[in-house]
Parts: C-alpha cells; structure tokens; sequence
C-alpha cells in the first residue's frame, strides 16, 4: 500500500531507526513550517503519530491523509531505505531527512523504551526473548543482530543515497550540540523562511526536555501504553549524549565499535559518542 501511495512535493518525510529522534524531529520540522499559523499547527499536532508513519495503520489511512486540509504533511517512517521507492520520492520532489544517532545511546534508549512496552512487560512471547530485561544482555542483543539486518544496516543503506538532492542528512548529536544551527538548515532544505526570532521560538518550543508532553499530547497510540509510573514518553525522550558509558561494559563498547567499522567501513560516518 506504501508503495502505491502517491506523496506531494512539499511534503516532508522523517526517515530514522528508531530511537534516534524521529519524533523530536518531526515536532521541530513542524514547527518551521507551522510557527506563523497557530491554527494549523495545533490541526498537524492532533493527526496521531501512528497516522503519520508510513507502513502502518490501515491502508485506508492514505485515503484520509489525501483528504486533509494540511498545506504540508510531515510523514515519518522506521523503514530501510531499500523498502521504499525513493526514485518515486526524488522525480515528484518530495523531501526527505534522515537522522542518524550514536549506536551506543540508541542501543539505550531502545532498551528503556522496550522493557516499559505492554507486551514485553508482560512477558510476551517472542517479544520478551528478543528484549530481555538484563540491560547487559540487552545490549548484546543489540550488538549481534541479524545478518543484514539492525541500526547500523539501516544506516548503510540509507548513506548510499547521500547524493540525492531531495534527502538531507543529519544527527542527534547535531541538533543537541546547536539546535539553532540545525533548525536553519533544515528551514532551507525545506524551503520555509524563518527569521531569528522563529528561530528562538523553535528552539523553546522543541527542547528536548519538553518533548516527553509533547509526545503524550501527540501520540494517542503512546497514550495507551503508558502505564501508571511506567512513562514512555519519559522514558524514550530523555535524549542524553554518551548515556551508554553508564550501560555499556568496556568489552561491549569496543565490540560495538568493531561492528562499525565492519558495516560501515568505505563511509565517512563518524558517530559522536560525547559532547
């Protein structure tokens, strides 16, 4: 269904692993596109989460999309670059930014997020084999993987399409070391004009510390699972940089960096693992 679904050129497509901050990006995109009409961006901001990301949801959800009265839609997805038709992306228009995040800090902030989902909470087979509680084992999991399959493939095939000129690329990393600096950037690729002003109102809008409320207003599908004490959105959005030195054993650390360089050797990826 994805794939038969035709997108327009102004809109903006999110494309990340997740845990790297796809939806800190999507509230600060729509925030640049929205700021100057109060109206609209609170319409954006009630379109659920689930909604908005590509290959879920019922097929029918692109017939609703399709009907919106949104001037731009900012769509998101977790899928592989090799799952989309990004030939049909790039001949229409359509904008497309990739975020990456250091593999360390996403391992953690995927193990909170897990061990507080409903199904693994409760022991749902297979979920809870493949997330286990023990943090160390956790993050073994993480490391290992699958034979062409986890974060840092998602990450190789998505640089292999650096050249065109409808996707940019950016990191975590970036945006929390100058978040003004990144908000112009992607202003431009996007074609929105901002003035240093909206600039400073993004920025106090988007800060990362505000992003756990935010993602509970957005997300009715985080409603749901958001258990009492049991925060989600808490838990997913606390954005730490080199968080993994408090979670990572030395020898899980320097295996990580071996598979880098294994999967990502010939790119000139260079992850910050500290600011």
């Amino acid at each position: 269904v994805c794939n038969k679904w035709k997108p327009r050129k102004n809109d903006v497509i999110i494309c990340a692993y997740p845990k790297t901050g796809t939806n800190w990006l999507q509230e600060i995109t729509r925030q640049i596109i929205y700021l100057k009409d109060p109206e609209l961006l609170q319409k954006t901001k009630a379109f659920s989460h689930f909604y908005s990301l590509l290959a879920y949801g019922p097929a029918s959800k692109y017939e609703i999309t399709d009907k919106l009265e949104i001037p731009r839609r900012i769509f998101g997805t977790n899928l592989p670059s090799q799952c989309l038709n990004l030939e049909k992306f790039k001949r229409i228009g359509t904008k497309l930014i990739h975020v990456i995040r250091n593999p360390k800090d996403q391992a953690v902030s995927w193990y909170y997020f897990a061990q507080h989902h409903p199904f693994i909470a409760a022991g749902v087979q297979p979920f809870d084999q493949h997330c286990p509680k023990d943090v160390e084992k956790f993050i073994d999991n993480c490391i290992e993987g699958l034979e062409n399959e986890g974060y840092l493939h998602h990450v190789r095939g998505w640089y292999d399409h650096k050249g065109d000129p409808n996707i940019l690329f950016i990191s975590f990393e970036d945006l929390k070391r100058d978040l003004p600096k990144e908000i112009r950037k992607i202003a431009k690729f996007i074609d929105v004009q901002i003035s240093d002003s909206d600039v400073n109102d993004i920025v106090a809008n988007t800060a990362i510390n505000k992003m756990p409320q935010t993602e509970k207003t957005n997300n009715d599908i985080s409603k749901s699972m958001i258990r009492k004490g049991n925060n989600i959105g808490n838990m997913s959005s606390l954005g730490i940089v080199g968080d993994w030195k408090t979670h990572f054993t030395d020898e899980q650390s320097n295996r990580l960096d071996a598979k880098v360089r294994e999967v990502l050797s010939n790119t000139d990826i260079q992850f910050t693992y500290e600011l």
